[in-house]
């Protein structure tokens, strides 16, 4: 569990289903039904499986998956929480690096002022983050834009539900594990920091299942070159 607390489960089922009753006591092991609370619940919650049973005498055990539907921008200043329309929910904490920033230098051959933009290198701390809040996908935005608490519209709905579901399909394929997402424009499409030291380029808004057939033919590759 990563949102969803476990007292908040007991809790839930507690009073919305075994207090919940006029004549039969639902609390009663041999009337209960545990078909009827993985359905409150799945009703409730965002899963990807729930399954309750009961064991004899007294026991009821709850076995659920969350969905994840939430990733984690950073904006290369803080880490924030969007919800999966892209409303940020909370802060995560800072990233530790400075936006990019233009330094006037003076040459000493002349009094010509140039202009030198730097920048910390920065690259998201995916574990902490993962060990903190669970394990969301991270996307890296390299525009350094500001970004308020509570501020809509970060990113779109389809880009974050495409970029769970394409880290969810790679994963599960075995093809390469996704330490963090890299985008300078997310409607042009985000890069995949892989476990493999390659990045991995591919566009939302494309079909999936595709994309991810031609990453495994580059893949067959000792040292791939580019895809």
């Amino acid at each position: 569990l990563d949102i969803i607390q476990k007292e908040e489960i007991d809790s839930y089922i507690k009073i919305n289903y075994l207090d919940d009753w006029k004549i039969w006591p639902k609390n009663n092991y041999f009337l209960s039904s545990a078909g009827k609370i993985a359905e409150l619940l799945n009703q409730k919650y965002s899963l990807n499986r729930v399954e309750a049973r009961k064991k004899f005498p007294h026991i009821l055990e709850v076995d659920l998956e969350e969905k994840i539907s939430s990733v984690i921008y950073d904006n290369g200043e803080k880490y924030f929480l969007l919800d999966d329309h892209g409303t940020v929910l909370k802060i995560l904490g800072e990233t530790g690096s400075v936006a990019p920033s233009s330094t006037p230098v003076t040459t000493t051959s002349s009094s010509t002022l140039l202009t030198v933009l730097t920048a910390a290198i920065h690259k998201p701390d995916y574990v902490k983050m993962k060990n903190n809040f669970g394990n969301y996908p991270i996307i890296f935005d390299t525009r350094y834009l500001p970004v308020t608490e509570k501020q809509n519209n970060i990113l779109s709905a389809k880009i974050i539900s495409a970029t769970i579901m394409w880290r969810d399909l790679v994963e599960k394929e075995g093809t390469v594990g996704v330490r963090y997402f890299i985008t300078e424009n997310p409607l042009a499409g985000l890069g995949a920091v892989t476990n493999k030291d390659i990045t991995v380029f591919w566009q939302p808004e494309n079909d999936l299942s595709e994309q991810l057939i031609n990453l495994k033919t580059v893949l067959r590759d000792e040292k791939p070159q580019e895809y």
